[in-house]
């Protein structure tokens, strides 16, 4: 049963499975391919848009210039990726956190990710409550979205999980979903390799 397809993507989610599966996949994605590629192959005949959630390093005093940038070049394409057909990229600031050695009194600073899974959880309720969609493919591995998918369910949408399967991540959202879209089967319809057009990807 074709229908309206919505995409919900966890970027840090989604850059580490690529990495896993390919040094450079990551910059070869073609995100206009991606959201294309995914109304393909769950089945859909019409594109709602995608919901892109990422996270990024505040600019801490101390860090060194190289680190800065990569922290720039990653806003750089957040901001060049809500240029898309049909993306919303919602961005997170990731928290500052410190801890301190209880023996050697060392103190190590950290960030942690903070806010991405629980808005695109929101968002995947509230769109599906508006009436938004009637077919959600999701692109994370976080099984705390179990629980959102499986009223999905129950409310007559379908969810479809679209993952590397030979990673073995997210398998108990695969059970939840009604099918699975394997990323690695449809590398050449969602990668480019066009060295202008990969610099501007993640």
């Amino acid at each position: 049963m074709a229908g309206r397809v919505m995409l919900f993507i966890d970027g840090g989610n989604f850059e580490g499975s690529c990495r896993s599966i390919g040094e450079h996949l990551t910059h070869q994605i073609d995100f206009d391919k991606l959201s294309s590629a995914l109304v393909r192959h769950s089945n859909g005949d019409s594109y709602q848009g995608t919901y892109f959630y990422c996270s990024y390093r505040p600019k801490m005093m101390g860090l060194p210039g190289e680190e800065i940038e990569k922290i720039n070049k990653k806003l750089r394409f957040y901001d060049a990726l809500q240029f898309k057909t049909g993306y919303t990229v919602r961005k997170f600031r990731r928290k500052v956190r410190s801890e301190t050695c209880d023996q050697c009194g060392k103190i190590t600073t950290f960030t942690i990710e903070k806010g991405v899974d629980s808005n695109l959880v929101a968002d995947l309720l509230t769109l599906a409550w508006e009436d938004a969609f009637d077919i959600a493919v999701v692109l994370s591995d976080d099984a705390d979205m179990g629980a959102a998918i499986d009223y999905l369910k129950r409310k007559g949408k379908k969810v479809f999980h679209a993952s590397f399967p030979r990673l073995q991540h997210g398998q108990e959202i695969r059970k939840l979903c009604f099918g699975l879209i394997d990323l690695e089967s449809i590398l050449p319809e969602i990668t480019t390799q066009n060295p202008r057009e990969a610099a501007a990807h993640i």
